[in-house]
């Protein structure tokens, strides 16, 4: 296990190969510009209800979005009360690169196919 501090320079020096000089470290699976700009990841196997993901420096990305694990919860249909599968969905995002005013739009779009997934097929 690498001291806090040796990890924190091992992970910029990982980081700037990478992404600044353009080379892949193949012992460590590491492709050049390995992680493109949006870190997906889905945690719904390790039976977590929510989770954020954090932006780091290795990864370069501008935001992280976590697939949470579904779970049943109580919500209303038509007046009546009914259990239904449901999971969150978190986004963390750095403010310097999306301005905050597009966030209603962006999860306007994304209860939309949440409600109607078929109709984005």
């Amino acid at each position: 296990m690498l001291p806090a501090s040796l990890g924190m320079v091992a992970t910029q020096v990982l980081a700037f190969v990478s992404y600044n000089l353009g080379i892949a470290v193949p012992a460590l699976s590491l492709d050049k510009n390995h992680f493109g700009s949006i870190l997906l990841t889905n945690v719904s196997s390790f039976n977590i209800s929510e989770v954020y993901a954090p932006l780091c420096s290795l990864t370069r990305n501008f935001m992280s979005v976590t697939v949470c694990t579904p779970e049943d919860r109580a919500v209303v249909e038509n007046g009546v009360i009914v259990i239904r599968k449901k999971m969150n969905l978190t986004v963390v995002a750095d403010h310097r690169y999306l301005d905050g005013a597009v966030v209603p739009r962006m999860k306007k779009s994304i209860d939309a196919v949440w409600a109607n997934p078929g109709k984005f097929d």
